[in-house]
């Protein structure tokens, strides 16, 4: 139920918001529903979400606030998908 909530929050966070995408070196990517989603360690404490054109920045604070780690949160994300693409 939590993997749900957590997944449900940053899906509908992606709708509301938006942030520009800038070049990163250690991104992760997996297919949920037909949608790819990508996951990018920006290096500066910061990890950025990006779906269907739109992007969310989340510090690495906030992912711990939720009690996940950014490898904790690609895993929970892509547990329905595997994950397609490593740069």
């Amino acid at each position: 139920m939590r993997n749900l909530m957590v997944l449900a929050t940053v899906l509908l966070s992606m709708l509301c918001k938006g942030c520009s995408k800038e070049e990163n070196n250690s991104c992760d990517s997996c297919r949920i529903q037909d949608q790819r989603v990508s996951f990018c360690d920006n290096g500066d404490g910061t990890i950025d979400l990006s779906s269907g054109g739109e992007s969310i920045r989340y510090s690495l604070e906030e992912l711990d606030s939720m009690g996940l780690t950014f490898d904790e949160m690609k895993e929970e994300m892509c547990s329905s998908g595997q994950i397609i693409h490593k740069k």
